[in-house]
């Protein structure tokens, strides 16, 4: 064997001895940031011993950037219980008060030895607290949502109920406006949601199909299954959503200029979207000025 080979062979078994090495040095180091990780997922991160290393100066890098994330996520949920209990408190004092007023002004219109003048006064009375009320418990519900306080359950149950308890609940309002309701489900159709909030999302978008009808104008509500979705549809025969319009509808305290005279504050819609939003779900709107609008809610199906 020449002296030529003798030295190839043996710079190629230097280098095998190198990569070796190398391969070695980066196991111990991916087994040391596994370690770092690991002890972080516990909350037990622990100070890398400083040794001039690659694998000290970033496992202390890791560390000090785990410790920065730590502080900042106890600080966020700090300042969430600060507000969760902020409203809760809100919520408490004012229900009380406000349960009063509608109580006594009740009692007072009961009495009926007012004159018309006082009648009128204690009606206005009852009126606005009422709006009171309903403008407190919006504002509730959306600092809940926008603080991560309201807790959203999804789970696999049927859609009929939902429509049916949301029905229900707007049942006066429809009546009152002599409403020509028409309801489409099958009964055995499933979709992920919770109850409780999605109801309050149909309702709020079924409000205000009821809002912006007719005395005497139709509504209805279908379903239909898709593979990753049920699609609820709510159509009503009111006056319609310009173009410009449909995506500021959405927005908390839009109030469209040729919707001035109903009774609202703007949340109803921004309240539906973002409960959807919180399951996996959305909602779309398709309008015409003069002919009506559908509302399409989208529930996820798992």
């Amino acid at each position: 064997m020449t002296a030529l080979a003798i030295a190839c062979a043996a710079l190629f078994l230097a280098a095998l001895g190198y990569i070796f090495m190398l391969r070695r040095q980066q196991q111990r180091l991916f087994e040391k940031l596994g370690r770092l990780f690991d002890d972080a997922a516990r909350g037990d991160a622990k100070t890398v011993p400083y040794d001039e290393s690659v694998a000290s100066a970033l496992g202390d890098k890791i560390i000090r950037y785990i410790s920065a994330s730590g502080e900042h996520l106890a600080g966020a949920q700090g300042e969430r219980d600060k507000i969760k209990a902020l409203i809760s408190d809100i919520s408490h004092q004012t229900r009380t008060p406000i349960a009063n007023i509608l109580l006594y002004s009740g009692l007072l219109l009961e009495h009926g030895g007012l004159d018309a003048a006082a009648a009128r006064m204690a009606g206005d009375i009852q009126a606005q607290a009422e709006k009171l009320r309903f403008l407190l418990e919006a504002l509730v519900k959306m600092s809940r949502l926008e603080t991560g306080v309201l807790a959203v359950e999804a789970r696999a149950q049927r859609v009929k109920p939902l429509i049916s308890a949301a029905v229900s609940e707007m049942y006066p309002a429809i009546a009152e406006k002599g409403i020509d309701l028409a309801v489409s489900a099958d009964e055995n159709l499933t979709a992920d949601f919770d109850m409780k909030w999605t109801k309050e999302a149909v309702c709020n978008i079924l409000d205000n199909a009821v809002k912006y009808s007719d005395a005497g104008g139709s509504v209805k509500i279908s379903a239909t299954a898709y593979e990753m979705f049920v699609r609820i549809d709510i159509a009503d025969s009111g006056a319609g959503i310009s173009p410009d319009e449909r995506a500021a509808i959405f927005r908390r305290f839009y109030r469209s200029p040729r919707a001035r005279e109903q009774e609202g504050i703007g949340v109803g819609l921004y309240l539906a979207r973002e409960i959807l939003a919180l399951q996996g779900g959305y909602v779309k709107v398709a309008s015409e000025l003069g002919r009506g609008s559908v509302f399409s809610v989208f529930l996820a199906r798992r």
